[in-house]
């Protein structure tokens, strides 16, 4: 379970202690700074204007996705989201993409740290999703403080279901994402960096796709990483079209 860091923590221009790259090894890996907010967006399809809402860059409300603190930061112009930060950002997709207004998400997250008041990602608490009809437990928390059913709460558990289980677990918490552009690309917290990459591999989606871009055809790419021509052809369509 991931671990509470005990207040809400807001990207700010201060100085500060920073945490040291060797420092953050014994960290809990899903809370490190890892992606830049273009990369989520690219990743996850969530426009980066809508990201930096979700995170109160743009916005004087609290946030809905919490950033790793400033100390794990290694710009200060610019901050890193974490591994948690990204899935937190593929659920809150699925709200989005059935345009449950933002208050109402923000009054449904407050409910679920109330309910989990020891995690800094309740929705990310493994305890919420492993047991029998979390699911429905999930839609039961939201709909009691944001009465979600005046905007079909069947409508929202197939979302939501869609959503969840793209979600890979290991009994340390979540591990690994499919994303929902792809079935041919994954991101996995151990592997490449939890950049995308063509799932049973360590090719990474991106540098396919620069490859391409660069005049490599993908019948070359294949053969040059031994992979199938459908997985070349679907790596470099997950990042091309993202980026389009």
């Amino acid at each position: 379970m991931i671990g509470d860091r005990g207040r809400v923590l807001k990207w700010r221009r201060m100085p500060t202690t920073r945490l040291k790259i060797e420092e953050m090894a014994g960290l809990d890996p899903r809370e490190v700074p890892m992606y830049w907010l273009s990369e989520v967006a690219l990743y996850t399809g969530v426009p980066e204007s809508t990201l930096k809402r979700w995170i109160g860059q743009i916005s004087s409300a609290k946030p809905l996705i919490v950033p790793p603190p400033e100390e794990m930061q290694q710009r200060t112009h610019e901050l890193r989201l974490s591994f948690a930060n990204l899935l937190e950002t593929h659920i809150l997709d699925a709200a989005r993409k059935h345009d449950i207004p933002i208050e109402q998400i923000r009054r449904g997250l407050e409910y679920l740290k109330e309910r989990f008041p020891n995690t800094a990602h309740p929705l990310l608490t493994t305890d919420f999703y492993s047991a029998p009809g979390t699911r429905n437990m999930f839609i039961q928390t939201i709909e009691g403080p944001v009465n979600i059913s005046r905007h079909g709460q069947s409508a929202l558990a197939q979302i939501l279901e869609k959503h969840l289980q793209r979600i890979e677990w290991d009994r340390s918490g979540p591990i690994r994402l499919m994303p929902m552009r792809s079935e041919i690309v994954v991101i996995d917290l151990n592997v490449a960096g939890g950049q995308p990459v063509i799932r049973g591999t360590g090719v990474i989606a991106s540098v396919l796709a620069g490859r391409w871009r660069a005049g490599d055809t993908e019948e070359e790419l294949a053969k040059g990483y031994d992979l199938p021509l459908d997985d070349v052809r679907a790596a470099i369509r997950y990042i091309d079209s993202a980026a389009a």
